[in-house]
């Protein structure tokens, strides 16, 4: 019921911690380059989400237990054997939604 809110919050505080990078940047007397933004934004998230693609496609099987585990973690691998690549350019909202690797990286994109 509350989730929107959450969400909400979630982006402004996000919002408030960017702008705030950007001031201080900015401050320093750099002008802003947006290419470097991106850039430097690609290269700092990466390696972890990197990492979380890899653990969620190979050992996240061995987390859990039980009748329905093995038939979970088969659809959900699915998506990350085929759409890895898409999770790691960011683009998993615009090219197929639907078939995310790591669902929780939709705020990434």
């Amino acid at each position: 019921e509350n989730t929107q809110l959450a969400v909400e919050i979630f982006f402004l505080m996000s919002g408030i911690l960017v702008t705030y990078g950007f001031l201080q940047y900015m401050k320093k007397g750099h002008k802003f380059n947006l290419l470097y933004f991106y850039l430097h934004r690609y290269c700092r998230l990466t390696p972890a989400l990197a990492v979380m693609v890899l653990l969620y496609a190979t050992i996240a099987v061995r987390f859990s237990d039980g009748p329905m585990w093995l038939k979970f973690y088969d659809m959900v691998n699915s998506c990350c054997y085929y759409n890895w690549w898409v999770t790691l350019l960011y683009i998993n909202n615009y090219y197929d939604p639907y078939n995310m690797c790591v669902t929780q990286s939709w705020y990434l994109s």
